[in-house]
């Protein structure tokens, strides 16, 4: 599969997730109240940080296929991009004025995110391993170098 249409394809799972993630917000937190009515009031105030969202994983190189993976990479970038797009998301809701200020929303926001991100992109680089080319690899000769060499494959570390 082409890089771009991979690229793509993640990207729409990610704005998926991102609205699940609210979704999953508005459904703890407004068990009592009309989903509809309060899906339209605050997606309609998301929908910019989306979009802040999708720009903090992208400058994060989650959108490098590569990544994808390392479950321990992905997992700590997912984490790091979450908070620094939490921070954002605080600052932009404290300085526009709007009717919701979702303190604790938000915190919920952002750990729904967190754990519907991570299982999805677990998710696709599981499904999408059987599309890709398995390579044989053989080693010459045996030296430091050769172990290093093996144990980076084998770790990942790349």
């Amino acid at each position: 599969m082409k890089k771009r249409i991979q690229q793509t394809i993640i990207l729409i799972g990610d704005f998926t997730i991102l609205n699940l993630a609210l979704l999953l917000t508005i459904l703890s937190r407004f068990h009592d109240q009309d989903t509809s009515q309060a899906w339209s009031e605050h997606w309609s105030y998301f929908l910019p940080l989306f979009l802040i969202w999708l720009l903090v994983l992208h400058i994060s190189g989650l959108y490098n296929l590569n990544l994808i993976y390392n479950k321990r990479r992905l997992n700590i970038s997912a984490l790091n991009s979450t908070l620094v797009a939490s921070i954002i998301s605080v600052v932009y809701f404290y300085m526009n004025q709007s009717i919701i200020t979702p303190k604790t929303n938000l915190f919920f926001f952002a750990t729904f995110f967190l754990i519907t991100f991570v299982l999805w992109r677990l998710t696709y680089a599981y499904f999408i391993k059987a599309y890709l080319p398995k390579n044989n690899l053989a080693l010459i000769g045996w030296n430091k170098q050769s172990e290093l060499l093996l144990s980076d494959i084998k770790n990942q570390v790349y």
